[in-house]
């Protein structure tokens, strides 16, 4: 069950959904893509994805991903967008997400740190998991209390 985006939006910023990805034989986390869109222009900023599932890979993967486009870098999107994004997961009644990034994104730490963010640990990714095969090798691990 996907749930509307009506509510997700800030004082700069809204996210809308772009796509939902229901669990099917290849996909099997329930997913959002959302664009984040800037309120006073409707312009695109970057995009963000939420991912609605609990398990060892999301541990390493992380529930939440971001992105802001370089030229709208500097203003604190991400961040903003990870607030947002929060309100979403609430809906589907998960305890806690899950955000990582690469040892050495600074960029990305810093904005999960300023979305409030609480740091577990640095780890190195085990070698089984699609995170591993994918190019992920030392990973930053935030969570997000939601309850």
């Amino acid at each position: 069950m996907f749930y509307d985006d009506a509510d997700l939006v800030g004082e700069e910023i809204s996210l809308k959904i772009v796509q939902t990805f229901p669990v099917t034989e290849q996909n099997d986390v329930p997913s959002y893509l959302f664009a984040i869109k800037r309120n006073l222009d409707g312009a695109e900023v970057g995009g963000c994805t939420l991912r609605v599932k609990d398990d060892e890979n999301m541990y390493y993967r992380g529930n939440v991903g971001f992105t802001v486009y370089e030229k709208f870098r500097g203003n604190y999107y991400s961040a903003k967008a990870v607030k947002l994004v929060l309100l979403q997961a609430k809906k589907h009644k998960m305890p806690y997400v899950f955000i990582t990034c690469e040892k050495g994104n600074v960029p990305s730490e810093k904005a999960i740190i300023k979305a409030g963010g609480i740091f577990l640990e640095e780890r190195k990714v085990p070698e089984y998991t699609a995170v591993y095969k994918a190019g992920g090798r030392i990973k930053k691990i935030f969570q997000f209390p939601l309850l």
